[in-house]
């Protein structure tokens, strides 16, 4: 029997959250044994090189979601040559930027001291440099096929190939990283991860949609390539700008403040970018849902939809800044020396922007996924902009703290309200007052479960780490889920999650 739209996102986002919890432990011990082996310049230079060259992957420039777009409608009206059309342009779409994005990232090897002071000084820095390259530049050659299977809601098989090579290549690091001891061992086991999962992708891909074993010779009209090149535009001017703003912080910090802090920022990092990756996650599984919903035109429902969302994602970030405003000191002093963490006022605005990013995140991936590209396009150029120049400013009179307060100022001046705007101008085509209202009561109850959650976890005497960390989560978790479920237990976001789950159960109330 057909799953329902509900059904479906409900297994995607079941199969991201375990997986990526497993994944996420297994990251945390291989980052600590990579501390402790290789120390805190390679831990630096790896979260340099995956900051430098986010910027120039095809997967993450919003250029191959823009195009994948098209796939959705003939996907919901089983409209084989129209799929074969649109699937057959984003292949060589992928395949261009893979070959594009290659030369560029070649070129960028002889100015590696751009971003890196004394970078001739490290061994074998340009062929480990390579090796990084190679890992971002692959996927573009399967993002096609990848993309099929997730705009066909078909999330779960992506998240279960993504988890199988992720487990593989981290048991792969772990293994060599004891034996050799090397950073260049440790970048050519990074590979195995994206060549087991392009294979895969390959495999599974042919057994769904047997149309990909033979020559396509369908093409897009005119007319079609015309839309699809607009919200291209959008995209590109959008996300390619949107990446200077993530990448920022730890190009400056290990320009600007040195590679030493750039690798005592890593773990920070590391955590953050695992919780933004749940997010992602989330928002993924979420997307073809909302694409299929478009598509139909059933807007009304979308914008009930998009509040639902938006209730369980505040609720989520709610509880991760509550619990990380106690805990993240704790669990650093796990990773790195006590000499090496960060003073509550950075780690107040590392938290902050997190909570910031997410909720852009959730309303950009609606907005993206109603096909409003174009609107869009300037968004990001301004953010980037205010970003670079105050990050520029802030860390010659606030050191790291004026680098990050730079990211939290240019998304309150842009993204912040510019996003939701143009999702309720060009989309639900209502007024965002609902959404505002909302957000900003999300917000004061997090700085109420954050004040009361700080007060309390201050009156614990234990200095058994574990003991805190468990003792603080516990005191978080009753403190936040009984202040939001008060403040929420009659609204139609509470009951429309409540009724789910019930009936996931088998109840009929609970």
């Amino acid at each position: 029997m057909e799953r329902t739209r509900t059904e479906k996102t409900i297994i995607n986002l079941t199969y991201a959250m375990l997986c990526q919890f497993i994944i996420f432990i297994l990251e945390f011990y291989m980052r600590k044994e990579f501390s402790s082996v290789l120390g805190e310049v390679y831990l630096g230079l790896d979260s340099t090189f995956d900051s430098v060259l986010m910027m120039i992957s095809a997967s993450n420039l919003g250029i191959v979601s823009a195009i994948a777009y098209s796939l959705y409608k003939p996907l919901a009206e089983a409209d084989e040559k129209r799929l074969k059309a649109a699937f057959k342009f984003l292949r060589n779409s992928c395949w261009f930027m893979g070959i594009f994005f290659g030369v560029c990232g070649i070129i960028f090897s002889y100015r590696l001291n751009l971003i890196l002071n004394n970078a001739d000084t490290i061994l074998n820095i340009k062929i480990i440099y390579l090796f990084y390259l190679a890992n971002v530049i692959l996927p573009y050659f399967f993002a096609h096929r990848r993309w099929l299977i997730l705009n066909d809601q078909r999330r779960y098989i992506e998240i279960l190939n993504s988890f199988i090579s992720t487990v593989l290549g981290l048991l792969a690091k772990l293994i060599f990283l004891g034996i050799y001891k090397s950073f260049l061992i440790f970048s050519i086991c990074i590979l195995s991860t994206t060549l087991i999962e392009g294979v895969i992708t390959f495999v599974v891909s042919n057994r769904l949609y047997p149309f990909l074993k033979y020559k396509i010779t369908e093409k897009l009209t005119k007319s079609e390539k015309k839309i699809i090149l607009k919200n291209v535009k959008g995209a590109t001017l959008n996300q390619a700008f949107g990446l200077v703003i993530h990448t920022t912080d730890s190009i400056y910090i290990s320009k600007i403040a040195g590679i030493i802090v750039a690798g005592i920022y890593a773990p920070y990092k590391f955590i953050i970018n695992a919780l933004k990756t749940i997010n992602w996650q989330f928002c993924e599984s979420i997307a073809a849902s909302f694409g299929n919903l478009a598509a139909e035109g059933d807007i009304k429902k979308l914008e009930k939809r998009f509040y639902d969302v938006l209730f369980i994602g505040n609720c989520f970030f709610s509880a991760v800044v509550c619990n990380l405003i106690v805990n993240f000191s704790p669990l650093i002093n796990i990773w790195m020396p006590k000499n090496h963490i960060f003073d509550n006022k950075v780690v107040a605005i590392i938290l902050f922007n997190f909570y910031l990013m997410g909720i852009h995140k959730i309303v950009k991936t609606i907005r993206d996924n109603m096909g409003i590209y174009w609107p869009a396009r300037y968004i990001t150029i301004c953010e980037a902009i205010i970003n670079l120049a105050v990050s520029y400013f802030g860390v010659k009179f606030y050191g790291i703290a004026g680098i990050l307060g730079g990211t939290t100022i240019s998304i309150l001046a842009t993204c912040f309200w510019w996003e939701p705007y143009l999702l309720y101008k060009h989309g639900f085509k209502t007024k965002l007052t609902v959404y505002f209202k909302k957000q900003f009561l999300y917000y004061a109850l997090t700085f109420v479960c954050c004040y009361i959650c700080v007060n309390l976890c201050k009156k614990l005497v234990t200095q058994v780490v574990w003991a805190r960390i468990f003792y603080n989560t516990l005191i978080v978790l009753i403190v936040q889920g009984f202040i939001f479920f008060v403040a929420f237990k009659n609204s139609e976001e509470y009951l429309f999650f409540k009724e789910l789950i019930c009936s996931k159960l088998g109840k009929r109330s609970c």
